[in-house]
């Protein structure tokens, strides 16, 4: 654990953090909406620091980050707790757990020791990722200034919902980051994220100005739901009632109901018998 280095005290015993755009209001003994960043007698201290939840060697353009040290590898590295609640969250067990736990999870890890772990490893940059790495300020910033010390890039993957001032105490060792834009609607991320845009956009215009370099994961079409994204496509493709729709009899309902609410007609296939998918020879027999 470590004190906190954003917020402000109020009556009460209350504190504000002023680390992300949530400014969570927090009472005594309790935690912000991140899970990790808790009011303990007037002073709000990061659960997380020093706790190690995952770290991994990872391609950099897994990150992704497709233009900066394109084929070298990143020593990546997080904790639990996220700031933002994305139903559809593939680590959610890393990311939102804490939140329904007293207890946080993670190995006791030193800074020096994770910094010795990349060098060894030959990695040739440290990644703060898989959560999000805002939550785990204090430990990244500690992170990022013994790394770049050391000769290590320094990036992150994150979702930008942070505040401007800790961005630019952050950005000095700060080499690059990947923004992940999950939507491009207010309505999106307040009522299925829990979060802000605006916050997000700032963020991804101030990197650059910083000196970062700044690379965006943007969706073509973000939906809710792997169903969704099927209705989506049948509708722009243009499917209407009547209209024939093939697809495998292996399937659950969410693969054909976009095309029943369009009102065509599903057609299933024979499938090939050992790939259990349907080719050009199984549909035109």
């Amino acid at each position: 654990m470590r004190e906190a280095s954003y917020y402000t005290a109020g009556d009460s015993g209350r504190v504000e953090c002023t680390l992300c755009p949530h400014n969570c209001k927090i009472a005594p003994g309790k935690r912000g909406i991140c899970g990790v960043r808790e009011n303990q007698d007037g002073k709000l201290v990061s659960l997380v620091y020093g706790k190690l939840a995952a770290s991994h060697i990872d391609p950099i353009e897994k990150k992704p980050l497709f233009h900066f040290l394109p084929g070298s590898s990143a020593y990546s590295v997080a904790t639990v707790g996220c700031n933002l609640s994305c139903p559809f969250c593939q680590n959610h067990d890393l990311s939102l757990a804490c939140r329904d736990k007293s207890r946080i999870g993670g190995l006791d890890a030193q800074v020096e020791q994770i910094v010795a772990e990349a060098l060894s490893s030959g990695c040739e940059s440290l990644c703060f990722t898989y959560t999000e790495p805002t939550i785990f300020f204090e430990y990244m910033l500690d992170l990022a200034v013994l790394g770049k010390e050391k000769g290590l890039k320094n990036t992150m993957v994150s979702n930008g919902f942070i505040q401007p001032e800790p961005l630019k105490e952050l950005s000095p060792y700060m080499d690059a980051a990947n923004i992940d834009l999950k939507a491009f609607r207010e309505k999106t991320y307040r009522e299925i994220l829990k979060a802000r845009l605006q916050p997000v956009l700032d963020t991804i215009s101030t990197l650059p100005s910083l000196g970062v370099w700044t690379e965006v994961t943007r969706h073509v079409l973000a939906c809710s739901s792997g169903s969704a994204a099927i209705h989506a496509a049948v509708k722009a493709c243009g499917v209407g009632p009547g209209d024939e729709v093939v697809t495998t009899p292996i399937t659950d309902a969410g693969t054909i109901l976009g095309a029943v609410y369009e009102g065509a007609i599903p057609v299933f296939a024979d499938i090939d018998p050992t790939g259990y998918n349907a080719t050009a020879a199984t549909i035109f027999f």
